[in-house]
Parts: structure tokens; sequence; C-alpha cells
């Protein structure tokens, strides 16, 4: 396991815990958006899944945008381990706005989120995983 996903863990789980719309027993329908939105990152690309994520109107049975938040929560959670930690400091509006800031300014810098994402990802689906899940 990567050192940095390995430090992620704590905050993803704190993030999951403490967050508004999640309490125990966890809907699984959150645990597979967790889960599809790797593959849809390295798919489609990180601005074009956030904004299915951020879409608050979507019609889906749980809100994704939920993921979007505590994706948010663990990245400035760990913003010492991000090589940008400049820009993360300007992580104030939705994550779907901070990518695009970031787009704009180089694609470095968008590669370098989106290997952060993911792994915020891999911390967050660990971590889903200690609490207890109910079917939809």
């Amino acid at each position: 396991m990567k050192k940095r996903i390995k430090n992620m863990l704590p905050s993803a789980y704190r993030a999951i815990r403490d967050h508004k719309k999640l309490s125990e027993p966890i809907d699984r329908e959150f645990q597979a958006y967790i889960s599809a939105m790797g593959p849809s990152i390295l798919q489609m690309g990180l601005i074009p899944t956030l904004a299915v994520y951020a879409d608050t109107e979507s019609g889906s049975a749980k809100d994704r945008y939920v993921i979007l938040e505590l994706i948010k929560t663990v990245l400035i959670g760990n913003e010492a381990d991000y090589p940008e930690k400049e820009s993360l400091s300007s992580l104030e509006g939705s994550l779907f706005e901070f990518s695009i800031s970031e787009a704009q300014n180089t694609d470095v810098k968008e590669s370098v989120l989106r290997e952060f994402v993911l792994d915020v990802i891999v911390a967050l689906k660990l971590s889903i995983r200690t609490f207890k899940l109910q079917s939809a």
C-alpha cells in the first residue's frame, strides 16, 4: 500500500464518520459510488467525472455529491502530502470548481490532483468497509 494512502486512512475514516448525510448503517449505494469513481476518472478524466458527481439533481437514489464532500475533507486533512500546497489552501468552493481552476493553471497540476484524488478514493473505499452497510 502506498504510504500516502496509509496516511489518508484516518482522515478518510473521520470524514465518513462525521459527515452529516451519512450515519450507520451506511447505504451500500455510497460504497458503490466510491468504487465506481476511480474507474470513471481513469476512463473519462477527472473533470468530467467530478461534473457527474457534482450534479445535485441527477435523480440518483442517493446524493453522489456527498462523495465529493468526503474527498474534499480528506484532501484538506492531508494537505501536507499534497505537492501543490499553496493551491489546496484555496479550496473553499466545490472540488469540481477547484479542479477546473487547477486544470487552467497547468496540465501538470491537474494530473497531480488526479493522482491525489485517486489515492483519496482508495482510502475512502478501505475506510467505508469499517462501517455497517445496509442494502438499498
